[in-house]
């Protein structure tokens, strides 16, 4: 049984050593040394959850700066490590672009977040583990490939384009969806912190 993510959101502590592993690619990538430190730098201040500082972040900065980098470890001579890496930082700067944007309210960036998801669940399907079966645990709201069949009265993010639809279309009738809902009772919002019936 192996164990992986497929959520973008970088977790300690798996992701702590991610700035360092960067910095010290930098030196077997000298072209982009300079952008790598910058993109290092970004992923330090996330990781230390400091809002001040992470609200002076350029954006634009940030994402010419992974582009760079990204096309500079396209270049490994090593294919696999080549493409965990250009998986890896995709998925750290989709998540440095959503956590930047979140606040406009946009269902744009909020499916930032779902279309991740399913690239990095290609990712380990076909490249990592193409001979494994893969069970994703997930919130049905993500899961799903159609949210269009939830009554628009309890869905109040019909512009979400759930990973599930992404992933149906690159796996077809491979991938089946399994959800789960309650009976009854209440559920609750950790973000918000309160409970519903």
């Amino acid at each position: 049984l192996i164990l992986a993510g497929v959520d973008m959101q970088e977790v300690m502590p798996a992701s702590r050593g991610l700035p360092g592993q960067l910095r010290g690619l930098a030196a077997r990538l000298p072209s982009a040394a300079e952008q790598m430190e910058r993109v290092a730098a970004v992923l330090d201040i996330q990781q230390a959850r400091d809002r001040e500082a992470f609200a002076r972040v350029d954006l634009a900065l940030f994402e010419a700066d992974m582009a760079a980098v990204r096309a500079a470890v396209s270049t490994l001579p090593d294919p696999a490590e080549a493409a965990r890496w250009g998986q890896t930082l995709q998925s750290v700067g989709t998540f440095i672009v959503f956590f930047k944007r979140i606040g406009e309210n946009n269902p744009a960036v909020f499916n930032l977040r779902d279309e991740q998801m399913a690239s990095n669940l290609r990712w380990l399907a076909e490249v990592a583990y193409p001979d494994r079966k893969i069970i994703v645990w997930a919130a049905t709201s993500h899961a799903l490939k159609d949210r269009t069949v939830i009554d628009p009265a309890v869905d109040g993010a019909r512009g979400m384009v759930p990973m599930g639809r992404h992933a149906a279309e690159v796996f077809g009738d491979d991938l089946y969806v399994l959800a789960f809902t309650g009976g009854g009772g209440q559920i609750g919002s950790w973000v918000r912190r309160n409970a519903t019936d």
